[in-house]
């Protein structure tokens, strides 16, 4: 499972990451630098973010989403989950693996 969620500072992001990875909710996060254009209260708004790619197994989706809703700083944080069809067999065993606890 992927889940994505994007934050407007690189500390609180990998303030993020780490706290999801020590709690074992998470393998792998890849934090991107990137540019969103997005209506806001009527707004349009353009605005330099980091995009948090969090890499985790099904099991873990629950929990992961809610600390990462206790965590950010949006009022209403995007929190995308997608599933993966398939992981490369040695990939998914070493997912579940790190996030065994």
């Amino acid at each position: 499972m992927l889940i994505y969620t994007a934050i407007d500072d690189k500390k609180k992001a990998r303030k993020i990451a780490k706290k999801l990875l020590a709690k074992h909710l998470a393998a792998c996060i890849q934090i991107q630098k990137i540019k969103s254009l997005y209506k806001w209260q009527g707004k349009l708004c353009d605005e330099k973010e980091f995009l948090l790619c969090i890499k985790t197994a099904p099991k873990k989706r629950k929990k992961l989403c809610k600390k990462l809703r206790q965590m950010h700083s949006y009022d209403t944080p995007e929190i995308a989950c997608i599933s993966v069809k398939h992981w490369d067999k040695k990939y998914k065993k070493w997912l579940d693996k790190a996030i065994r606890k």
